[in-house]
């Protein structure tokens, strides 16, 4: 019998608007079959998932709040999840037209040449877009699930397929010297993130949380605290920190899990059990989701 607390909110998953494999509705209902009890859609630089999610929580009665997961440079290459932001804020608005113009550009310049090279076959860039509706940002996903529904690959296939068609190798990296806009700074996104009246906190600080000080003078509010990608030791870490700056403690399942969807084969192409995440392991508890609904910080 695994030995913690059943969290109840569950504020970083990732839907078919980034690199998610369910849509923002079918997140809420297994978010809530699960026994969360509330919710934060935080797809990668991307909310046009935002209208559907909001419109499920409300339907499957789930609180919920506003999520972005920014992927931004500093010190280091920083993710900063953006949670309870208006919106409408034009700032935010503009940031995800840039990223997703940015982010499509990318895929389907490696997908031409993919087509090019015979890597990809039986699909076009139009095939994409009508297999993907409603969403801006395109990614190697996007391709690949068109491929999985014209049956022509498996999910047993997504590993390879994003090493060789979508690669970061040194063979791919010209792209990035013409692709439109830039990453921002993290200054910049934490910024962003508290003129939108949201509240900036850093994801999955594996390895980062010596950079936590430094950003918080930013203007950093919270802190992942319960995520797959920390162990124990690290959680116990960043919950010292967080109390020690009085930080907003939050937590999610990201790509893990049920809700992760993409890792339910593992990389030799094994099925894992559908529960390898045991249920409301990760997330952050309902007293810490009342502070940041509540503002208990400033």
């Amino acid at each position: 019998m695994e030995n913690f607390k059943k969290l109840y909110a569950n504020l970083h998953m990732h839907s078919i608007h980034s690199d998610g494999e369910f849509t923002p509705t079918e997140l809420v209902a297994m978010a809530r079959g699960e026994g969360y009890g509330a919710v934060a859609l935080t797809d990668h630089d991307a909310m046009s998932g935002i209208e559907e999610y909001i419109d499920a929580c409300k339907r499957m009665c789930m609180e919920y709040i506003t999520g972005i997961e920014f992927t931004c440079v500093g010190d280091d290459h920083f993710h900063i999840t953006g949670l309870d932001f208006d919106i409408n804020d034009k700032g935010i608005r503009e940031y995800c037209r840039l990223m997703a113009e940015r982010e499509t550009f990318r895929t389907k310049t490696l997908f031409d040449i993919d087509i090019e090279k015979g890597i990809i076959e039986g699909i076009d860039w139009e095939d994409v877009k009508r297999a993907n509706p409603g969403v801006e940002w395109l990614c190697v996903d996007h391709v690949f699930r068109t491929l999985l529904k014209k049956g022509d690959v498996t999910m047993k296939d997504y590993d390879n397929f994003r090493k060789t068609a979508f690669g970061y190798g040194p063979e791919n990296q010209f792209v990035y010297d013409i692709m439109p806009s830039r990453i921002w700074e993290v200054h910049e996104v934490i910024e962003l993130i508290n003129n939108a009246g949201g509240i900036a906190t850093i994801a999955h600080p594996k390895n980062q949380l010596q950079f936590v000080p430094d950003l918080v003078k930013m203007g950093l509010k919270g802190i992942e605290v319960w995520h797959p990608d920390l162990n124990d030791e690290d959680s116990y870490e960043a919950e010292k920190i967080a109390k020690k700056y009085n930080l907003y403690i939050s937590g999610g399942t990201d790509h893990h899990g049920l809700l992760g969807g993409m890792d339910r084969f593992d990389p030799d192409g094994k099925l894992r059990p559908p529960f390898n995440i045991p249920s409301q392991k990760y997330g952050t508890s309902e007293e810490n989701f009342r502070a940041i609904k509540d503002r208990i910080y400033g």
